[in-house]
């Protein structure tokens, strides 16, 4: 067993084993493991590339370094030799043949550099080359044969250098790459047959150029094609460019000038999951547009000049799980615009003109969890308008113009847990307003001008964790408003300067973990506190009679106008652990508040504190 765990400890420390040398005039650290020989020349400001470098490296980086030229004479006898890396240096020549012996190398990395063009036969017959990187040089063109047999190049990237014209075609040698980028170049146009020979390309990106027009037969010899990047251009049409692509996945055209998207353009897609058209100058969506694309599992029609929806603008898309229309013109969605999604999630229909949601304007969407609905001008929701929405969690109707809310609105959302309503309008809050909602553990009603809240308003809402009531115009909450929150965890009543509570209302919410007050009368915090032990509730709604805050460790009472600590408010919320007393005009705090609560943290900046006890 000795024998064993010893042999064992040996192994280990051979894998794990890493000799440096250091040579080259002192310039380059040779490291050497089991796996390979790497000799790391970088940032050594190395003007040449030294021609004993030994014939076992596998792995060669001058990374940062001060090479203008590169030639075949120093790379001879390195037949092992399977990476180099050439980035951030000055070369601007590579020599035809410089890497002709190296019949072991899978990546060559030339970015950042200055190099202006690729001469015939500097990439010719390195049988295992499969990463070629070139980004950020100053490329201006790709000349016919610049790339010559290279059987198993899988990634090709020339991006950011400036290329403004793809003509001839310099790919038919690459008969298995995979990925092309030449995003960030000046393209302007390109050329018929440029794509020649690339029959197993399966990314292509082109964003960020200056391509105005397509030609029609520009990607027909692409037959693999699967992800297509044309975002940051100048494109106006797709017309039937578009129209051959079966095996497409996704289609990026997001910031172009594109003023409409035909059918016939992209009817044939089959294959395609995700289509980005954001940024662009869409203003019509046509009935049945996308209805053909079966696939599709996002559509993204952002920050277009979208003013209507008509009926089934978005139909039968049995697979899509993402729909954005978010930042357009929309200012009606007529009825069944949006129907049968079966699997629809999310539905963005944010920072639009909408002014009135529609009965049966969202129809058989049986799996929609997101409805985001903010920045409008919305004013009216139709009673009945989500009643196909079963599965819905989260509701966003925050800034818009609501100013009522109507006794069961939201009563087909038996699933919702969270709804945004603040910064509207909203006046009161009318008996029932929130019935049906037994899911639901976050209502944010701040930045209203809510001035009442009706008895039984929150009847249904048992589950509600978190509720937000600031910066409206609270004259009283009852006890009625909140005796169904028997699992409230943190409220917010700050900014409600005229507000009265009475002393019970508070003490029904025995689970209270947060309470924020900053900001109401004086009257208003010491009568709550001083007075919450002699508070009983009926045992029968509370299940005790016994009243206690026993979880409250948060407190906030921030500028409620405080002139002295009463030491009964905090009897009976043992669990306190902060407390915000900011801005009032405490002179002392009793030393009977430190014998009740010795490890609490209070916040006592802009009193006018004399003695701490």
């Amino acid at each position: 067993m000795k024998i064993l765990q010893g042999h064992s400890y040996s192994v280990l420390f051979l894998m794990s084993m890493v000799i440096m040398v250091t040579g080259y005039d002192g310039n380059c650290v040779m490291q050497m493991n089991p796996h390979e020989t790497f000799l790391d020349c970088s940032r050594k400001n190395i003007v040449d590339v030294p021609t004993d470098i030994p014939h076992s490296v596998t792995r060669l980086s001058f990374f940062a370094g001060e090479l203008h030229r590169l030639s075949p004479s120093p790379f001879l006898k390195l037949t092992l030799l399977n990476s180099i890396d050439f980035r951030w240096n000055k070369i601007s020549v590579v020599m035809p043949f410089t890497f002709n012996y190296l019949q072991e190398l899978t990546l060559i990395d030339l970015s950042r550099n200055f190099i202006s063009g690729i001469d015939k036969g500097v990439f010719f017959r390195l049988k295992s080359l499969r990463q070629l990187l070139m980004s950020h040089n100053v490329i201006e063109e790709l000349r016919e044969e610049c790339f010559q047999a290279l059987p198993r190049l899988d990634e090709l990237n020339l991006s950011s250098n400036r290329i403004s014209r793809l003509v001839h075609s310099p790919f038919v040698q690459l008969p298995n790459l995979r990925t092309l980028d030449l995003s960030f170049n000046k393209v302007i146009n390109i050329s018929q047959g440029f794509f020649n020979g690339l029959t197993n390309l399966s990314t292509l990106i082109l964003n960020n150029n200056a391509l105005e027009h397509l030609r029609t037969d520009t990607f027909k010899r692409l037959p693999n094609l699967q992800y297509l990047y044309l975002s940051e251009n100048d494109i106006n049409v797709i017309g039937e460019v578009m129209s051959g692509f079966f095996s497409l996945r996704v289609l990026d055209l997001c910031s172009n000038n594109l003023t409409a998207i035909k059918k016939r353009s992209i009817q044939n897609m089959r294959s395609l999951e995700r289509l980005r058209l954001s940024g662009n100058k869409i203003g019509i969506i046509t009935t049945g547009t996308f209805s053909s694309l079966k696939s599709l599992k996002l559509l993204q029609i952002e920050n277009n000049r979208i003013k209507r929806l008509p009926s089934r603008s978005f139909s039968n898309l049995t697979n899509l799980e993402q729909l954005s229309l978010r930042s357009n013109k929309i200012a009606t969605v007529e009825p069944m615009a949006i129907q049968n999604l079966p699997m629809l999630l999310t539905l963005d229909l944010s920072n639009n003109e909408i002014n009135t949601l529609l009965t049966k304007s969202f129809m058989e969407l049986p799996h929609l969890r997101s409805l985001d609905l903010s920045y409008n001008h919305i004013t009216i929701i139709q009673l009945g308008f989500f009643q196909f929405l079963p599965r819905l969690q989260t509701l966003s109707l925050f800034c818009n113009k609501i100013k009522m809310i109507e006794s069961n609105q939201f009563n087909e959302l038996k699933t919702l847990r969270s709804l945004e309503l603040y910064n509207n309008s909203i006046s009161s809050i009318a008996p029932c307003s929130f019935c049906g909602l037994i899911k639901l553990r976050t209502l944010n009603l701040q930045f209203n001008k809510i001035a009442r809240i009706s008895k039984n308003s929150f009847k249904d809402l048992r589950e509600l964790r978190i509720l937000w009531l600031s910066h409206n115009q609270l004259s009283r909450i009852g006890y009625g408003a909140v005796k169904y929150l028997t699992n409230i965890k943190h409220v917010s009543l700050a900014h409600n300067n005229k507000m009265r509570m009475g002393t019970c209302t508070l003490a029904a919410m025995k689970t209270l973990e947060g309470l924020v007050l900053e900001n109401t009368t004086v009257n208003f915090a010491v009568t709550l506190f001083g007075n919450i032990s002699f508070c009983k509730v009926n045992a029968s709604e509370n299940g005790s009679s016994d009243i206690y805050l026993n979880k409250l460790d948060t407190l906030n009472l921030v500028g409620t106008g405080m002139r002295y600590l009463s030491v009964p408010a905090f009897q009976r919320m043992p669990a306190l652990q902060e407390v915000d007393l900011r801005d009032n005009m405490l002179s002392s705090i009793p030393s009977e508040f430190y014998i009740q609560h010795p490890g609490v943290l209070l916040h006592l900046h802009g009193n006018k504190m004399k003695t701490l006890y």
